[in-house]
C-alpha cells in the first residue's frame, strides 16, 4: 500500500464537508415530498364529499402551470379567485382557460391540501404545505430533472457551468476526488 499522502487528511475533510452539504441537500429536496410519499400521491385522486376529482399529474404542463400560477399569486394577501388564474393563465399559456377550468383545477388542488378557500368568500389561499409542495415539484420539474438528464447524457461536459445546480457541483467534485484518491492508491474499478 503506498504511503499516506500528505493532504490525505484534507481530502477525506474535503469528502466529508461535500459528503454533508449533499446530504443538507437531499434534505431540503425532500421532506414534503421524498420521506412521506407525497409526490406519489399527489397524482391519485380523491374524494371530496360525494365527488370524486382527478390527481394533479405533472406531466402535463397544464397541470404544472397552473401550479406555477397559484405560487405567482400566493403573494396576494387577501388570497386569490379563479377568475384571476383564469387571466393568469390565459397569459402564460396562451389558449383559452375559462374561470370553469380554474375552478376544476382549484378543487384539485384543495382535494391535495395544496390551496383552501377562505371562508365565506371565493378566494383561495395556499396552504404552507402547499407552498413547499408547488415550489418543489416546480424546482425539480422545471429545473433540477433537465439539468441531470443533461448531465447523464453529456457526461462530464456541462455547456454552461454556470447554469450548474449544487447538486450537479457536489457531484463533479466528488467524482474527480473519488478519481484522484483511485489513481493515488492504485486502486482500479472492476467493470
Amino acid at each position: 500500500m503506498p504511503e499516506k499522502h500528505p493532504f490525505f487528511a484534507e481530502i477525506v475533510t474535503k469528502l466529508y464537508e461535500i459528503m454533508n452539504n449533499f446530504l443538507n441537500n437531499l434534505k431540503y429536496v425532500h421532506v414534503a415530498l421524498i420521506n412521506d410519499g407525497s409526490l406519489g400521491r399527489l397524482v391519485l385522486p380523491t374524494q371530496r364529499g360525494k365527488a370524486r376529482l382527478a390527481g394533479v399529474d405533472i406531466n402535463k404542463e397544464r397541470n404544472l402551470a397552473v401550479m406555477e400560477t397559484v405560487l405567482a399569486l400566493s403573494t396576494q394577501p387577501h388570497g386569490y379567485t379563479a377568475v384571476e388564474i383564469s387571466k393568469t393563465m390565459k397569459e402564460r399559456i396562451g389558449k383559452d382557460y375559462s374561470p370553469r377550468n380554474a375552478s376544476y383545477d382549484l378543487r384539485k388542488l384543495r382535494g391535495k391540501g395544496l390551496v383552501e378557500k377562505k371562508k365565506g368568500t371565493k378566494k383561495y389561499v395556499t396552504t404552507s404545505n402547499g407552498l413547499q409542495t408547488i415550489i418543489m415539484v416546480l424546482s425539480l420539474i422545471r429545473n433540477q430533472i433537465p439539468k441531470a438528464l443533461a448531465v447523464l447524457r453529456n457526461g462530464n461536459e456541462v455547456e454552461n457551468k454556470k447554469e450548474i445546480s449544487q447538486m450537479e457541483n457536489h457531484y463533479f467534485t466528488i467524482k474527480n476526488e473519488v478519481k484522484a484518491l483511485r489513481q493515488l492508491y492504485g486502486i482500479k474499478m472492476a467493470a
